[in-house]
C-alpha cells in the first residue's frame, strides 16, 4: 500500500510539475500577446491622433487663420510690432503646440508628424520665432510655445535652413491657400 501511495504521490509531483511548465509557458505567449494588443492600440490611437490633427490642419477654419497669420507676418517681414499684435490670432501655434505635445508624449507617430506637419511646423515656427520670443517676455514665461519649438528643432536637425526670402516665399504660399465651402 505504501508503495502505492509513494508512486502516486511521484506521479502527482510529476503531473504537478508538468503542470507548472505549461503555465508558466502560457503566461508568457499571454504576456506576448497583451504586449503585441498593447502596442497595436497604441498605433491605432496615434494613428486615430494623426488623422484628427490632419483633418484640424485641413479645415476651412485653420486655412482661413494660416491666411491670415502669414498676412501679418509677410507685411511686417515676421516682427510684427506691437500695436500689431492684437490682429494675431495664435491659432495656428497653438495647433503647433498641440501637435508638438502629442509628439514629445509619444502619442502620435513620430514619422507622420514629421512627414505630414514637419515643413509647415519648422517653416511656421521660424516665422513665429520672433513673435513668440516676445510674448515670452511680455509674459514672463519661457515655457510659452515650447512644444512648439521643440517639435520645430527636432525637425530642423535634418539640415533644413530658412532666410527671410524663403520664408517671405513660405508665407505667400500660405496666403495663396485656397479655402473650399464646407
Amino acid at each position: 500500500m505504501e508503495t502505492i501511495l509513494a508512486l502516486a504521490t511521484i506521479l502527482l509531483a510529476v503531473a504537478t510539475f508538468v503542470m507548472a511548465v505549461y503555465t508558466a509557458k502560457m503566461a508568457k505567449h499571454t504576456q506576448r500577446l497583451a504586449d503585441e494588443s498593447e502596442k497595436a492600440s497604441y498605433r491605432q490611437i496615434g494613428v486615430q491622433t494623426w488623422l484628427e490633427l490632419t483633418t484640424r490642419f485641413d479645415s476651412p477654419i485653420m486655412i482661413k487663420e494660416r491666411i491670415a497669420l502669414a498676412g501679418i507676418m509677410n507685411q511686417h517681414q515676421c516682427e510684427p510690432p506691437a500695436d500689431a499684435r492684437k490682429d494675431i490670432s495664435e491659432t495656428v501655434m497653438n495647433f503647433f503646440e498641440d501637435a508638438g505635445t502629442l509628439y514629445s508624449a509619444g502619442f502620435i507617430d513620430k514619422n507622420l508628424v514629421q512627414n505630414s506637419f514637419g515643413y509647415y511646423a519648422f517653416r511656421w515656427w521660424k516665422v513665429c520665432k520672433k513673435f513668440v520670443d516676445d510674448e515670452r517676455a511680455r509674459f514672463a514665461d519661457p515655457t510659452l510655445y515650447e512644444k512648439f519649438e521643440q517639435l520645430a528643432a527636432e525637425i530642423e536637425m535634418t539640415g533644413d535652413n530658412l532666410d527671410l526670402i524663403e520664408r517671405q516665399i513660405f508665407l505667400m504660399d500660405e496666403r495663396n491657400l485656397v479655402t473650399w465651402a464646407a
